[in-house]
């Protein structure tokens, strides 16, 4: 099965490397996965089009800035309007980090729910920088540090619903 997976990813990187570069996260840990990649990909990707991360699997980093970093630095994502959010506070649950973050929000009908988590100064930041990214949505926080206890947050809890 990990075979498997692992001939799609790189089905799929060879495929986006085609017409843009390609940016992989990889745990530095594994240096198995990170010899695979190079090497499945060699000689079909032109060099600098695939571009390794180092990131560790559960780096709230990789998961919130990564894809920021990836488009600051990519000159052909040019459309797209980044907005920095802050981080609230940490949160932790029996000694475990819990992943908060304001980007688990979630649109509905005219109107945007962000997730907070009782941290007033980034929580009340983070609404204002969204109200103004987005003057005509109504931005609503909503008490979230119950559901990230699970690993998710409010677009996380919704993706199964349809």
């Amino acid at each position: 099965m990990l075979r498997e997976a692992q001939e799609c990813m790189i089905a799929f990187i060879k495929h986006i490397a085609e017409f843009e570069s390609v940016w992989v996260c990889i745990d530095p840990r594994d240096k198995d996965a990170k010899k695979f990649v190079l090497s499945s990909c060699k000689k079909e990707i032109k060099n600098g089009t695939l571009q390794i991360l180092d990131v560790r699997s559960n780096d709230v980093w990789a998961r919130d800035f990564a894809p920021l970093t990836i488009c600051q630095n990519n000159q052909n994502i040019k459309p797209f309007k980044l907005i920095a959010l802050p981080f609230p506070k940490p949160i932790y649950h029996k000694k475990e980090r819990l992943p908060a973050s304001y980007a688990n929000f979630l649109f509905v009908n005219g109107g945007l729910l962000v997730p907070i988590y009782g941290d007033k100064k980034n929580d009340k930041k983070a609404l204002h920088i969204l109200q103004d990214a987005l003057p005509h949505h109504r931005v609503i926080g909503v008490p979230a540090k119950t559901l990230i206890k699970w690993h998710g947050s409010l677009h996380c809890t919704t993706m199964q619903i349809y």
